[in-house]
Order: structure tokens, then C-alpha cells, then sequence
């Protein structure tokens, strides 16, 4: 079994550059502009679900970090069935970077221990 090594103020962090890959990375590769805005929606996304956490890397605490935990899952599910959306699929581009982050956000939120107290994690 994975050893959950990362805090959820670490995995906020972590969201934090998904954010800044999913808006800059799709579009220095060349990958179809469709995929581009799902990519800027799917940024959208985080943003809101990572400032809405309550962890340390959020900017205002509205859901819980096992709240959070749960909206991870349904977006890793979103991820692995968007293989099948033309605008990926039909796209090399669009298929090595979308399997890329799609590894990357599962190893994320494997790896994240959402049971541990992130707010008392401060100096």
C-alpha cells in the first residue's frame, strides 16, 4: 500500500501547479483549442475547490478537506473518461499531455493523506 506522504496543505500546493500547467502547458504544446478550454475549465475547476478548502494553501475555508478528498475522486473519474473524447483522443499532443497530468493527479491525490490536520501544520 501507498504511504500517504503528503499533507493536504502539500496537495494544495501541489493543486496550485496543476492550475498553472493546465493554463499555460496544452497551449505551449500545440494542443487543439477544444481540449485548451476543457483544460482552462478543468483550471477553473481546482481553483475553486483548492481556494474553497480548508488547508493552508486555501484562500477561504468553505469546504473540508475530506469534502475536497471526495471532489478529487470525481475529477480523476473525469480525467481518465475524457481518453475518450474526440478532442483528446484524435490529438497526439492532447493524448501525451493529457496522460501526463492524468498519472500526475492520481499519484497527487493517492499519496495524500486527507485524515491528517493540515490547519495545525503551521509554525
Amino acid at each position: 500500500m501507498l504511504s500517504k506522504m503528503l499533507s493536504p496543505t502539500q496537495h494544495g500546493t501541489a493543486d496550485w501547479g496543476f492550475v498553472a500547467g493546465l493554463l499555460l502547458v496544452p497551449k505551449v504544446m500545440g494542443v487543439n483549442t477544444k481540449a485548451q478550454k476543457f483544460y482552462n475549465a478543468l483550471a477553473c475547476n481546482v481553483v475553486a475547490i483548492n481556494g474553497a478548502t480548508d488547508h493552508d494553501a486555501g484562500f477561504a475555508p468553505l469546504i473540508s478537506v475530506k469534502t475536497h478528498q471526495k471532489l478529487d475522486y470525481a475529477n480523476i473519474a473525469l480525467l481518465y473518461a475524457m481518453f475518450a473524447a474526440k478532442m483528446i483522443r484524435k490529438d497526439k499532443k492532447a493524448v501525451l499531455f493529457h496522460t501526463g497530468l492524468t498519472a500526475l493527479a492520481t499519484v497527487n491525490v493517492l499519496l495524500t493523506d486527507y485524515d491528517h490536520d493540515s490547519i495545525t501544520e503551521g509554525p
